[in-house]
């Protein structure tokens, strides 16, 4: 089965989508297939958990990202999420599709941010700051120890500039994260946003920026959507 959906994958591939993804941050195998045909095979293999883990264990960005549509994220363990992150420092892995695997498994999900965030490996960092700011993003205030949400933006005010280049780019994620969907946190992520100012992120071969922090979440006060809770993960 494996063989069958990189062979699907590989036929939506592209050239000029590998070269982007590349410049993107992609350093390992990969077809170059865009996320909106990613989404579509998935809907073929969705709950077929067996693939999905091969899907993760595959050392393919394309197939990794695949994974997240298809697998039971609960049923997952630790060291599935330590071999991807170990495997690649592909920045759409790190920071999109393990953070929503991980918010889905859950159970674990609190230790392992608190347990990855002051890691001495940034790919680690990576993944614990966006998952803590997909949970944010996703599940009820109530579910949060919001004290330590205080406590990592006051460390996000001491130390975001001084820390790795993707890290930083993950910290003012955060510092967004907590501003546009938790109100009790807001007026500390703006005190926060406005005193980091721009991030300086390298963005490498690419146009992106780092977004403000306080003009973002200034934006989603004034849409009158602060404290609205993402209905999607991925």
């Amino acid at each position: 089965m494996l063989k069958k959906v990189l062979e699907e994958l590989k036929s939506y591939g592209s050239e000029q989508s590998v070269r982007i993804y590349k410049n993107h941050g992609a350093d390992i195998d990969l077809f170059g297939v865009k996320v909106g045909d990613i989404k579509k095979i998935a809907k073929k293999y969705k709950g077929n958990h067996e693939l999905g883990v091969q899907l993760l264990h595959s050392k393919n960005q394309d197939a990794i990202y695949l994974s997240q549509y298809v697998i039971d994220a609960t049923r997952l363990t630790k060291q599935d999420f330590i071999d991807v992150i170990e495997a690649t420092g592909s920045y759409m892995i790190l920071e999109y599709c393990l953070p929503n695997l991980i918010v889905m498994e859950k159970k674990n999900m609190m230790n392992w941010i608190q347990e990855w965030i002051f890691s001495d490996n940034p790919r680690y960092q990576q993944v614990a700051w966006s998952t803590y700011s997909n949970a944010l993003s996703y599940y009820p205030d109530d579910e949060f120890d919001l004290e330590d949400c205080h406590q990592k933006l006051d460390y996000v005010n001491e130390h975001i500039h001084v820390s790795e280049n993707r890290t930083k780019y993950c910290m003012n994620g955060f510092v967004i994260a907590c501003g546009s969907f938790v109100k009790e946190l807001n007026i500390h992520a703006k005190i926060v946003a406005d005193n980091i100012g721009k991030v300086e992120v390298m963005m490498g071969k690419t146009s992106c920026k780092v977004p403000l922090a306080y003009e973002t979440i200034d934006k989603i006060e004034k849409k009158e959507r602060l404290g609205k809770k993402r209905k999607n993960l991925c």
